[in-house]
């Protein structure tokens, strides 16, 4: 057998560690993995392997013969320093994305970072593996010297414990980890687990139309002492930052393309809707229609506006949104659709006072032959 010597601080890791610390993964969750300093690919070989062994389960939690199928492969990445190892994992198929872990920068977003990085360089490696989480999220699983947690004598270290306490590390320890290991040391070690999360982004474009002439306007719909007025009024104004949110965004994606390699971009904007599962390259006029056929929607849905309609008043107005997504979302538009909706209450006052004034007649008339026949109709008692 081939006896790799490599690095001072190369520890393969043990599988029956790996089966601790990968205990209780969600597996089916994580589609892409970075291994940094990945040595001769235990841990790469390890998660091929266990990978094939998870299998779906249905959506009701138990899992039948038939419909029993594996969990797709996982996309692992490797980084290894060590020019000796770099070519054993590529000649095992698996893909070297770099050299040095603390000089690699990419924008790939990787669900989980698995790593038994150099012992006495462990802080610098799981510092350099929180930095890159922290720009799309996702968790990292790292095994260090013990003392590496427990003594923070460094400025290093101490940078690294407010880390893991800011993002509420989970940390377990454990002796004798490695004594059976190919290359066996008795140093206890660290086992850190930590989850970042998605970071939140302030998008430039709302921050500049926040206030704008749109004002702030308050989203409190069920206070009692709002008036219909205003109702409307912060519509509109929703409305109309949404509407300039979304062409500013094509403005910025119309120039990216034009200074990308080419003119082209992979970047694809594109417009759906929820009442189709298709989605087209974006057209502004289309863009407009659905966010005004949202807002009339949600103005006609709302219990102020439409609170004193008849069910079928309502119903009338609601099946009506595709026409009206036609037209502007405007004060103006809104307040026509509010007489309208007046006329359309007053008629309907009407008709409910000639029809009980004539259920009243027939009733109440002298003639119970004659009452069902207006011609004949002889007055009330």
């Amino acid at each position: 057998m081939l006896k790799i010597t490599g690095s001072e601080d190369y520890y393969p890791t043990p599988e029956k560690l790996l089966d601790e610390i990968t205990a209780g993964l969600e597996w089916e969750k994580i589609e892409t993995l970075l291994e940094p300093s990945a040595g001769t690919g235990n841990i790469c070989e390890y998660l091929k392997k266990e990978r094939t062994k998870i299998k779906r389960y249905s959506r009701y939690g138990v899992i039948k013969e038939y419909e029993a199928r594996y969990v797709p492969e996982i996309e692992i990445d490797c980084i290894e320093i060590e020019p000796e190892f770099r070519a054993i994992l590529k000649d095992k198929g698996f893909r070297v994305v770099h050299d040095d872990f603390l000089t690699y920068h990419t924008y790939k977003h990787y669900g989980l970072i698995l790593m038994n990085p150099p012992f006495s360089a462990g802080a610098r490696h799981l510092l350099k593996a929180i930095e890159i989480q922290k720009v799309s999220g996702g968790g990292i699983i790292c095994i260090l010297n013990a003392e590496t947690i427990r003594n923070p004598y460094t400025n290093e270290r101490q940078v690294l414990q407010s880390e893991l306490t800011k993002y509420g590390a989970q940390i377990e320890y454990y002796e004798h980890a490695f004594s059976e290991s190919e290359r066996p040391t008795d140093v206890e070690i660290a086992v850190v687990k930590v989850e970042v999360p998605e970071p939140e982004y302030e998008s430039r474009i709302y921050e500049t139309l926040r206030e704008k002439e749109y004002g702030e306007p308050s989203m409190q719909e069920e206070s009692n002492e709002i008036s219909e007025q205003d109702i409307v009024k912060m519509f509109v104004s929703l409305y109309n930052r949404e509407v300039e949110w979304g062409l500013r965004l094509y403005q910025e994606y119309t120039e990216m393309k034009k200074n990308c390699l080419d003119g082209k971009s992979h970047v694809m904007l594109k417009i759906g809707t929820s009442e189709y599962n298709s989605t087209q390259e974006f057209n502004v006029n289309i863009y407009v229609k659905q966010v005004r056929g949202k807002y009339w929607e949600k103005l006609f849905q709302h219990p102020k506006i439409m609170g004193r309609l008849t069910t079928n008043l309502q119903s009338k107005y609601l099946s009506q949104i595709h026409e009206l997504s036609e037209y502007d979302f405007s004060y103006w538009n809104i307040k026509t659709i509010q007489e309208e909706i007046s006329r359309s209450l007053m008629r309907g006052v009407e008709s409910s006072i000639v029809e009980l004034f004539e259920e009243l007649s027939y009733e109440h008339s002298y003639n119970e032959e004659l009452k069902h026949n207006i011609h004949y109709y002889n007055g009330w008692k």
